[in-house]
């Protein structure tokens, strides 16, 4: 009878499944906060002695991202970590505003575990996201962002830009509105 109360609490593929499953992403989300950090670090020049000699995958990816998207795209950087609202209707923190490849933009940084392709719903996703910070910016700062850039990084360090502009880009600020119009409409129903 003792083995038998033993068996039930063995833990099932499932729930070994499960576990792994949240292991791997709060190691994903992990390196991607490290990430982060060491490109805002190189971006603003904060690359002490110390991180310059550390040697690991988060700085790996992030040197990656800027040898690949940022050298030869930025001329300037306005603003890291840029805490940004819409009067009234949301906020958020863009990565970076930035002048790239001679257009004012707002700049994402993303780990990915794998790479991905334009169409994927996730890629559109970062796009919306990238809208509401440009128009956030536009209203209080009165600029006219006309481009958002994705830059992501996979842990073997493949590189991929996803760059949204002109009518595409103003189509989905359309859409990312009208989102946020039916999140206060639920909110103001229920």
């Amino acid at each position: 009878e003792l083995v038998m109360t033993m068996r039930l609490f063995e833990p099932t593929s499932a729930v070994i499944s499960v576990i792994v499953v949240k292991a791997i992403a709060k190691s994903s989300s992990d390196r991607g906060t490290s990430m982060h950090s060491y490109v805002e670090a190189i971006l603003l020049g904060r690359m002490n002695g110390e991180l310059i000699e550390e040697v690991n995958l988060p700085k790996k990816m992030a040197e990656t991202i800027v040898t690949n998207g940022i050298n030869d795209h930025v001329d300037e950087i306005y603003g890291c970590e840029v805490v940004l609202h819409y009067p009234n209707l949301y906020a958020g923190t863009a990565d970076a505003i930035s002048n790239f490849d001679s257009k004012m933009a707002v700049l994402d940084f993303k780990q990915s575990n794998k790479p991905k392709q334009r169409e994927w719903a996730s890629v559109n996703e970062y796009f919306l996201q990238l809208c509401l910070y440009s128009m956030a910016h536009d209203k209080v700062y009165g600029t006219k962002i006309k481009t958002g850039v994705i830059l992501m990084c996979t842990p073997n360090l493949l590189f991929q830009k996803f760059e949204i502009e002109g009518m595409e880009f103003e189509n989905l600020k359309g859409e990312a509105m009208r989102r946020v119009d039916t999140y206060y409409e639920l909110k103001n129903n229920s």
